[in-house]
């Protein structure tokens, strides 16, 4: 695979007001971390700290620093001699990451039901629905939709962990979010009835939620990540070479 910083866009250009500002590993990591997950930066492909470094007008430094952060996070792996790259899972790693993800947001979602969801933790859930039921009223579901239900989806989730305060959790199901994500963009994949089934496990997890139905609750969340969980492993077996399964 070509090095990524072939085919990558020109230097920042910093006007004189910027001068003195400097992007932080944060910003850079920021930036990389959505490429990686929107599929911009597939499975494999290498990331060159001098492309990063020209691209975002700054040193190596900073740079490094922000894929060293990635690396944590699992999205990158670091080797001697190749430097950083896009990290490649496997479709057993992928499948794992959704039994993980079932047994924890199932935990949450019933903590969360039981002891009581907040009130703006019920008013975000509910823009959430009423940005996706929006789209899918219109009966199509194009790129740019795509993005938004994609970032609907993950806030709704994200709002049911910020809901119990568990630092710990938020970070283990972050990574775990992330996997099928960079295992082959699987967002591409999703096409109107996917997107209309899985709003469908939303409404039945949020009515669970604010009826404080603990187990229902917990039951829909499962279920909801079980059958996302099959989705991804029809989808990468047919679809994706270089996520291969355990021999």
């Amino acid at each position: 695979m070509n090095p990524v910083g072939a085919t990558q866009p020109a230097p920042v250009r910093r006007s004189e007001a910027d001068e003195g500002k400097r992007i932080s590993p944060l910003q850079i990591a920021e930036a990389i971390r959505t490429r990686i997950l929107k599929g911009s930066l597939p499975a494999g492909s290498h990331l060159l700290e001098a492309s990063f470094a020209a691209e975002f007008g700054t040193s190596r430094t900073p740079v490094r620093t922000a894929l060293a952060l990635l690396a944590r996070e699992s999205l990158v792996t670091f080797a001697p001699n190749r430097g950083y790259e896009v990290r490649r899972f496997t479709l057993e790693q992928t499948m794992q990451a959704y039994d993980i993800r079932g047994a924890l947001e199932g935990m949450a979602v019933r903590m969360v039901a039981e002891t009581g969801i907040s009130p703006e933790g019920a008013r975000q859930m509910k823009a959430c629905l009423d940005v996706v039921d929006s789209i899918l009223a219109r009966g199509q579901l194009n790129v740019t939709e795509q993005g938004s239900w994609r970032e609907m989806n993950i806030l709704f989730h994200a709002t049911i962990e910020r809901e119990l305060g568990n630092q710990f959790l938020d970070e283990i199901l972050q990574t775990m979010r992330n996997v099928p994500l960079v295992a082959n963009a699987v967002i591409q994949w999703y096409d109107f009835d996917t997107v209309y089934r899985y709003q469908s496990d939303h409404h039945r997890i949020f009515d669970a939620i604010v009826r404080r139905q603990g187990s229902r609750a917990e039951a829909a969340m499962r279920e909801h990540l079980y059958s996302a969980r099959e989705f991804v492993r029809s989808m990468l077996e047919d679809r994706a070479p270089n996520v291969r399964p355990k021999a």
